[in-house]
């Protein structure tokens, strides 16, 4: 083998395994998010299909959706309505069971 074909086998399995690391640290902030909300909160946004999807059905981006610790009081109708995760469920201090 020539070189330059070695060098060029070296970046490209640079840029895989970087790929690779890239894809692990999205995984792993992915599951750090939603370790972050709350269990009925990430019940909800499984329903909705992602956070993305809940973001375009509810008019706000989704970085707002993935910041939620907890459904904000003026969303938990809406989110609801839209997921069938009971408002007793999404908020228990201000819907009590």
């Amino acid at each position: 083998m020539c070189k330059t074909a070695i060098c060029l086998l070296h970046v490209r399995q640079d840029k895989v395994a970087g790929r690779d690391r890239q894809e692990d640290l999205a995984k792993n902030e992915s599951i750090s998010i939603s370790l972050q909300m709350d269990k009925a909160l990430r019940e909800a946004v499984f329903r909705a299909g992602g956070a993305r999807s809940l973001a375009r059905k509810l008019g706000v981006s989704h970085q707002t959706i993935v910041q939620w610790k907890r459904c904000p009081v003026l969303r938990v109708l809406e989110v609801e309505k839209l997921t069938g995760v009971s408002k007793e469920r999404l908020r228990p201090d201000i819907y009590p069971p």
